[in-house]
């Protein structure tokens, strides 16, 4: 059985590591990426928030305003800090005075917008996306080559679960 996929491993090798511009790899992941992106943005519209988002949007929310993060610390502020970042910068804001998931509700329907701010809070995961995606190329690359790196995120990149909490505004 190990001689059998000692064979196959230098079959496949050979046609994925033979000699080519280094420049294709980066093309081919590139795109694979990007498509991912697509995917994942493609759903901001179509779903409606989910349970926890409201929580999110609100902690990231105070941290902006306040430079504060006391309403659920049990979390860790980074996401939470993307996640939030369009929505204070078009001028959303929390009333402290509110529980968290009030006020996070509130934000989504600031202005009327309840769509338009839901789909702006989660374009704040998207960059952990990316290197989460960067991040596994580089490692199956550094420890196995290009040809099984690229098929981990050809599989990791098309896997739903992935791709559904990358579109919310989750931590």
């Amino acid at each position: 059985m190990s001689s059998a996929l000692g064979r196959l491993r230098g079959h496949v090798t050979a046609v994925f590591d033979g000699p080519r511009p280094a420049w294709i790899t980066s093309v081919f992941v590139i795109l694979l990426i990007l498509l991912s992106v697509g995917r994942i943005t493609s759903t901001y519209r179509t779903f409606s928030q989910v349970e926890d988002e409201p929580a999110h949007i609100a902690c990231g929310l105070e941290w902006w305003q306040n430079g504060d993060y006391k309403l659920d610390p049990e979390h860790p502020p980074l996401s939470r800090i993307f996640v939030s970042a369009l929505l204070y910068f078009k001028g959303v804001r929390i009333d402290a005075s509110q529980p968290m998931w009030a006020a996070g509700n509130a934000a989504l329907t600031a202005h009327g917008r309840y769509a338009e701010n839901l789909a702006s809070a989660r374009l704040g995961t998207l960059p952990f996306w990316i290197m989460s995606c960067i991040i596994l190329f580089v490692l199956a690359r550094q420890l196995y080559g290009d040809a099984t790196a690229f098929l981990s995120l050809l599989l990791y990149s098309t896997l739903p679960p992935a791709l559904g909490f990358a579109g919310l505004a989750y931590t």
